[in-house]
């Protein structure tokens, strides 16, 4: 029997074609909006502005480097219970092979796929560009992303650590990229902490509250019920879970930062942004770099 390709080689390959997709889409929703003139500016492009004087680095503050002493403190006590916990609390939140509950965890797991999620952001982000809402169909892809980043992070974060899932056929335990002469680096029952499902939807969660926060709430209503189903199939540990919360909290905040700064979405004072926010500067057309050739 043909050995199964590892986690890391499928999720390589899918993601291959996911980033080639979503290339493909922006570089064509480029050359369309700025043709047909709808946008003076390509829809999403890296800020490169010769004349904008970049701000000197700033240490962080000894106030900013208590907080994140007590923010990283805090993580770890949390997750330090969540450990602790992860006996009953797994135990309470199984549910028996064929039973309706069972499957209807089966169907949320389905639909959590990062594949699905993030094919089903860039398919809205389409279509919310042909009905000329460009600022939500840019919020919906940068949102997208920044969960599917989160996912990515999580996968390789699970790969190396090597902790053993519950339904796993070896002793419980973390293992690490390695185990008894043997690579373990993706390997399906080596891969539970963190969870990828939780950390996709969670992070997706924490994106679109930045944003919006009705969105926000109703992709952490979603994530909760998709984190649930991996811990009721034994797929996953509570403390799963929680890693998977913080990894969330704590990363994608700034990747969303990140990529709303390289294509010009930007937050206003105070991390807040909200889809009406003009995301783009008055570009004078005539006089701008960016302007392109003219399309025939």
């Amino acid at each position: 029997m043909p050995s199964q390709p590892t986690l890391l080689v499928r999720f390589a390959r899918h993601y291959s074609l996911v980033i080639c997709a979503v290339s493909g889409g922006i570089s064509l929703a480029n050359a369309y909006f700025v043709c047909e003139e709808k946008v003076k500016v390509p829809l999403l492009r890296v800020h490169l502005n010769e004349n904008a004087a970049r701000k000197p680095r700033q240490r962080p503050g000894a106030s900013r480097i208590l907080r994140w002493g007590l923010w990283l403190g805090l993580s770890s006590f949390i997750l330090g219970v969540a450990l602790l916990l992860d006996g009953p609390v797994d135990a309470a939140l199984q549910i028996s092979a064929g039973s309706l509950g069972r499957n209807f965890a089966r169907w949320l797991t389905e639909v959590g796929e990062w594949w699905v999620v993030g094919g089903g952001g860039i398919v809205f982000a389409f279509v919310l560009l042909c009905a000329g809402q460009l600022k939500a169909a840019r919020s919906t892809l940068l949102v997208t992303v920044a969960g599917l980043a989160t996912g990515f992070v999580a996968t390789l974060l699970r790969s190396a650590i090597g902790r053993t899932r519950p339904n796993a056929q070896v002793p419980e335990g973390f293992y690490g990229f390695w185990h008894h002469g043997h690579f373990t680096f993706g390997q399906y029952q080596f891969s539970s902490f963190p969870s990828g499902h939780a950390a996709t939807l969670i992070g997706l969660a924490v994106a679109a509250w930045l944003i919006n926060r009705w969105s926000g709430a109703v992709l952490s209503l979603f994530a909760a019920f998709v984190s649930w189903s991996r811990v009721a199939q034994s797929s996953h540990h509570f403390s799963d879970i929680i890693a998977s919360a913080i990894l969330a909290l704590w990363l994608t905040p700034p990747l969303l930062r990140w990529l709303q700064t390289s294509f010009l979405v930007r937050l206003p004072p105070g991390g807040r942004a909200r889809l009406e926010v003009h995301l783009f500067p008055d570009v004078n057309r005539e006089h701008s770099p960016l302007h392109p050739p003219h399309c025939q």
